[in-house]
């Protein structure tokens, strides 16, 4: 499923220890038209709605806290979010 890629793919970034990741699409992979909804959101927020159920996004806020941390952000759980 191409959403639960997209989380794969977010939260390898976060464990990822400060490494990037490349996302390669070509228009030959557009197999629905949500597909580009999602990407287009990624480029224009950095995020897609609701792509995380609740439980998820607080082990999203959990790995990335000591990061955000050290990046010098304040505790919060939406500028931890944000920061994701």
């Amino acid at each position: 499923d191409f959403r639960e890629d997209l989380k794969r793919m977010m939260t390898e970034v976060t464990k990822g220890e400060g490494k990037g990741m490349a996302f390669l699409f070509s228009d030959t992979q557009i197999v629905k038209e949500t597909f580009l909804e999602d990407i287009n959101n990624i480029l224009n927020t950095g995020e897609v709605p609701n792509l995380f159920a609740p439980d998820e996004v607080e082990q999203v806020i959990g790995l990335t806290r000591p990061l955000a941390k050290a990046a010098g952000k304040v505790d919060a759980r939406d500028i931890i979010w944000q920061h994701f």
